[in-house]
């Protein structure tokens, strides 16, 4: 991954994730005519969904836990900016991580970052 931090939501640059993934997808309207010929519209073609998984503190996992609740977030990636739901939080305890010092465990934490 890179050295710097490339993500930020709501202008808070966040961990660097472990893994992490783009997709584009398209947007379609679907209708079967009279004559049964199926008639697609494309009703938007580059919707971007970032996912991603973090191994954070449990400092880190409740700001993303905050970010899952809130109806939308500012992701800026690549210099570009995105107004994107949160969705998809999990977070799993790394096994015998509660004792790890100044923290109440390391968490494998995943989200998705869905553009409107």
């Amino acid at each position: 991954m890179l050295g710097k931090n490339f993500l930020t939501v709501n202008g808070t640059p966040i961990p660097n994730p472990v893994d992490f993934d783009i997709s584009l997808n398209e947007i379609e309207n679907t209708r079967t005519s009279e004559s049964g010929v199926d008639m697609v519209s494309v009703v938007r073609l580059d919707k971007h969904t970032f996912s991603g998984s973090w191994n954070l503190s449990s400092y880190w996992k409740n700001i993303f836990k905050g970010f899952a609740e809130m109806p939308e977030v500012t992701l800026t990636f690549d210099g570009d900016e995105y107004i994107c739901r949160a969705r998809g939080f999990s977070a799993k305890l790394v096994a015998n991580s509660a004792r790890t010092y100044q923290t109440d465990g390391l968490w494998e934490v995943s989200l998705d970052f869905i553009e409107e």
